[in-house]
């Protein structure tokens, strides 16, 4: 728990500067275009594919910079959630991370797109059984990402995907959630 909060603590203050650049405006000649910072906040369930596992809640949170008409970076925090086996073996694993990606973007129709993402989870996990402490792993692992966004207003989108992460222990974790976008 305390080396989740830590982790979450270290992210945070990563997305401190973006209410900051909506006064700010970078102009970089190779992309011929100001650079829109933006944050966003998803809900949702994962899943570990494995029938032992039950499905859990879990949430993301993160920020962006556009780099061009198509291409973004993204720096955030997932909580995966906490896995636990309906086997009666009491075992459990409680999982998060910080996640580094880039997302491209296919626009489809009037304020639509198809979005593509694909970046690394520095991630931490926490497993237990009948209560007692199992022992803590942690990792990087791959992540690829398929969804889209539909905007609302000008600065206001919503947002759903499906986030594969793959090797999280010894499992590979699908995320789905639905979320909204905040562009500055």
């Amino acid at each position: 728990m305390k080396r989740n909060r830590r982790h979450l603590l270290v992210s945070l203050p990563l997305l401190l500067p973006l209410p900051a650049a909506e006064a700010i405006e970078l102009n970089f000649d190779w992309l011929d275009q100001k650079l829109d910072f933006y944050i966003s906040v998803q809900a949702g369930h994962a899943t570990t594919g494995q029938e032992r596992f039950e499905e859990d809640s879990a949430w993301q949170g993160f920020g962006g910079i556009r780099l061009g008409p198509r291409f973004s970076a993204e720096l955030g925090f997932v909580d995966l959630g906490r896995f636990r086996s309906d086997d009666g073996s009491g075992l459990s694993l409680k999982a998060s991370g910080t996640e580094l990606g880039g997302t491209m973007y296919f626009p489809l129709f009037s304020g639509i797109r198809l979005i593509t993402k694909a970046g690394a989870l520095a991630w931490w996990a926490e497993g237990n059984a009948f209560g007692l402490d199992r022992g803590d792993d942690n990792g990087i692992s791959g992540t690829i990402a398929l969804g889209g966004d539909w905007e609302l207003a000008p600065k206001l989108k919503f947002r759903a995907q499906a986030q594969r992460y793959a090797g999280i222990g010894e499992a590979d974790v699908t995320l789905y959630t639905a979320g909204m976008n905040y562009n500055f």
